[in-house]
């Protein structure tokens, strides 16, 4: 949390340090379990997610060096379709991972349902955020997994095609979510989609 603060603040990480030691410690102490728990089961499904996001995003960006290095140097002999078919295996599996921890963080925010989140899953699957959340899964996630699942021919093109839908729907996800969060600040109630 430290390293995030100093990321964000610009300041070493290493100054943050005290200050969240005391948060967390005052949290533990003064803090019921159940206001814990509820709050890091949900930081915990975030961090997963984060990681198998991160890592299908490397796996994505390994595949297109390799070929452009393949291309480039004359590695066909080297580098064949056989290495391609293994590294769509690692990406859907990551792919796979990553659909399972975003499904289970917003499949079980919505069964609880508290009256805090619902306007924010609201803006997610049918508000302001929509456009973009669906687009990813679908074009960015879905349809890249089933493209690099396919059998048969092209073993290559299908895993740069599915590795560059990748890359660029998580890139594409995150600069129109970054664009509508500088372009509109909400305030809780105005995430809610109905008139």
């Amino acid at each position: 949390m430290a390293a995030a603060a100093g990321l964000l603040t610009g300041l070493p990480g290493v100054w943050f340090v005290p200050a969240f030691t005391a948060a967390i410690l005052l949290l533990l102490i003064f803090a019921s379990y159940e206001h814990m728990t509820r709050v890091l089961k949900w930081l915990t499904l975030a961090l997963f997610s984060y990681v198998f996001a991160a890592m299908l995003s490397g796996v994505a960006a390994v595949i297109l060096v390799v070929a452009a290095f393949r291309k480039v140097y004359g590695l066909q002999e080297f580098i064949t379709g056989k290495h391609f078919r293994y590294l769509s295996y690692l990406l859907i599996a990551l792919g796979v991972g990553y659909l399972y921890f975003m499904v289970s963080e917003y499949l079980t925010e919505a069964y609880v349902l508290e009256q805090s989140t619902t306007p924010v899953l609201e803006a997610i699957f049918q508000g302001v955020y929509a456009p973009a959340f669906w687009t990813f899964t679908a074009i960015g996630l879905v349809f890249p997994l089933v493209l690099a699942a396919l059998p048969g021919r092209f073993p290559i093109a299908r895993a740069c095609t599915a590795s560059a839908l990748v890359i660029g729907g998580r890139r594409w996800s995150m600069i129109t979510a970054w664009a509508r969060r500088l372009a509109w600040v909400p305030s809780p109630g105005s995430l809610t989609t109905k008139g």
